[in-house]
Formats: structure tokens, C-alpha cells, sequence
């Protein structure tokens, strides 16, 4: 028995029964000639290795995660250009699945539960498209330019735990949400519902926008109770500015993340992490920065100058400082599905 490390490419040709049933001769003559000028020439360029070529399913090893996904990219982008020109070839729509595993050879055979995730995500690829685990795209994400979307975990046929699926499509031109619930419907008790990546930051530029108008509320009972005569300590200052943030993240509240640096065994919402990271010890609240405001509030300058310097610390530390390093910590943002 033979066992290694392998990136598997899953494919199949969608409806192939039905187009049997309908042409058999025009078909087979077709994946033929798609086998000759597409496949074949594509396995040999990224030095992969053949398992099951065809027929009602094929299944292609190969050493580089990287060569995987450029033969999946090549295969759906020569055939979508190929539709255009020839009106069979335009009914054969490949759906292709890949993913990095273990896979054993055993009596000429070949196993492995890597060949298994692969096969069960090419079934839920869109016809004329890739689905990739998480695992290998991970792997070669940095290496290649396609504008890959996270469609959130899916529970596999006869896959144990739920797997992290990206998916990829040469002419898909709907949003991300719209694609989804068109072709990958979700049952509500499968998984998460992965947010695209822009939507992510546009959501958390918000935050920091709603986390700028809080403290700059929190900044104005500051001042009010100074004038008052009434002395802050660090505490007094901290307590002021917690409670002014507790506000800003509750439209977020259905909004899930996972972060960087989320020890949570529970999913933390995208409010609650981002007022840890903006309200957090080890962040923005140390000694220093609350030092800073204290200063300011009871220095001798004018109400106008106090809340100006304020509001200017304010904007230096949420959007030069904490906004890149909120927006790396976070892996992705999800929903649940």
C-alpha cells in the first residue's frame, strides 16, 4: 500500500446522462474531441497524473496545489471560449472540484479521503466552474490573479466535518449573494454564509465611522464634566468611552467573524470584535493613550482647541493606526446559514 500527499482535480461533464440520452453518438464524438484538445494537453502541461479520465467522471493527481488550479482555471476558460465559437461543444459544461489530501494506492487503486472531498465538491460546482477546499486554496492563492469567492462552509456527502469552499466561474458576473442563491442554495442548518471580502471592509469602515461619532460624544460629556470642576481619573475616562462605543456596534449584531486572534469557543460577533479591538488593553486603551486624553481634557486651552486635539487623537489612532491592523486580524466575515 501506497500512501502520499496529493492535489486532486475532480471533473465531470454536467447532465451527461440526459445528453447520452438525447445524442449519444454526437456526444461521445464531442468529449472526445474536448479530451484530445482541452484535457489531455492541459494534465500534460501541469504534470499531472491521469487516476480516471472521463466517461462519468474523471479524477487528475497532481504534485503543486498551484498546477491543480491553473489545470481547473485553463480547462473552464478554453471551454467557455469554445462555446462561442461551436453550438454542441456550448451543451458540455464541465464542473470541476479540487482539493489537497491524502491518497492511497492499493491493487492498482487509488482511495483516499482526499479524492472524496474533491469528488463531493465538484457536485456542488456550478456547471463551467471550480470549486476549490479551502486547504488548496490556501496554498496557491498567492500565485495566482483569478478573483476567487468564499461561499462558506458546506456539509459534504459522507464527509464528517463541514469544509471551507471557494468557487470560481470564467463569466459569473452576479454578486456573490445573488450567485449563491442561485446556484449553491444552502440549507439553514448548513454551515455559514461567507460575506464577500468588500463587503467586509465596507462594514467595518463603518464601524470605525460610528466608533469616531461615539467617541466623539464620549469626548463631549468628558469636557462637560471637566468644566463642571468634577476630575477625571483613567478610570472615569475609560468607563466614559466604553459605554459611548457599546452603542456603535449593535446594528453589526448578526454579523459573525473569525479572526486572527479569536480564542472564543463561541463565534464572535463583528461588533463585539471590533469594540475588543478598539476598547482592548493590548490595542488602544493602554496607560498611554488614556494618559493622552486626560492631558488634553486638563490642559489650559479653550473648549474648541481641547475637543479639536481630541477629535484629531481620535482619527490618527481608529483610521492610520487600528484600521489596517483591525481589518488583517479578520479571516473572514460570515452569517449563519
Amino acid at each position: 500500500m501506497e500512501r502520499r500527499l496529493a492535489a486532486i482535480v475532480a471533473a465531470d461533464v454536467s447532465n451527461y446522462s440526459l445528453l447520452l440520452s438525447r445524442d449519444e453518438q454526437t456526444t461521445l464524438k464531442t468529449l472526445n474531441t474536448l479530451i484530445d484538445e482541452i484535457f489531455s494537453p492541459a494534465i500534460a502541461k501541469y504534470d499531472g497524473q491521469i487516476i480516471r479520465l472521463m466517461g462519468d467522471g474523471s479524477l487528475i493527481a497532481f504534485n503543486s496545489a498551484l498546477h491543480a488550479v491553473k489545470f481547473s482555471v485553463d480547462v473552464q476558460r478554453f471551454m467557455a471560449k469554445r462555446k462561442l465559437s461551436e453550438s454542441y461543444s456550448a451543451k458540455i459544461a464541465f464542473r470541476i472540484g479540487a482539493n489537497i489530501g491524502d491518497i492511497v494506492r492499493e491493487r492498482n487503486e487509488i482511495h483516499g479521503e482526499g479524492i472524496n472531498v474533491a469528488v463531493r465538491l465538484e457536485e456542488i460546482a456550478q456547471p463551467g466552474g471550480i470549486c476549490l477546499s479551502d486547504t488548496i486554496y490556501k496554498q496557491a492563492k498567492n500565485r495566482i490573479t483569478e478573483d476567487l469567492s468564499p461561499i462558506g462552509e458546506r456539509y459534504l456527502k459522507n464527509i464528517e466535518e463541514p469544509v471551507l469552499v471557494w468557487r470560481w466561474h470564467p463569466d459569473d458576473q452576479q454578486t456573490l449573494a445573488d450567485k449563491t442563491a442561485a446556484n449553491l442554495p444552502v440549507k439553514k442548518q448548513f454551515g455559514r454564509q461567507i460575506l464577500d471580502p468588500k463587503v467586509t471592509s465596507s462594514m467595518v469602515d463603518l464601524y470605525m465611522r460610528s466608533a469616531r461619532l461615539a467617541l466623539s460624544e464620549a469626548f463631549d460629556i468628558m469636557l462637560s464634566r471637566s468644566r463642571t470642576g468634577v476630575p477625571l481619573d483613567l478610570r472615569d475616562i475609560h468607563t466614559i468611552i466604553r459605554s459611548s462605543l457599546k452603542g456603535a456596534h449593535d446594528p453589526l449584531g448578526p454579523i459573525y467573524i473569525e479572526s486572527c486572534r479569536n480564542t472564543r469557543d463561541l463565534p464572535q460577533t463583528l461588533g463585539e470584535f471590533l469594540t475588543d479591538a478598539v476598547n482592548g488593553d493590548d490595542i488602544v486603551f493602554t496607560v498611554e493613550m488614556l494618559q493622552s486624553i486626560q492631558r488634553i481634557i486638563t490642559s489650559t486651552q479653550g473648549l474648541t482647541c481641547k475637543r479639536t486635539a481630541l477629535m484629531q487623537l481620535c482619527s490618527e489612532f481608529l483610521h492610520e493606526r487600528e484600521l489596517p491592523r483591525v481589518k488583517a486580524a479578520i479571516r473572514f466575515a460570515f452569517v449563519e446559514a
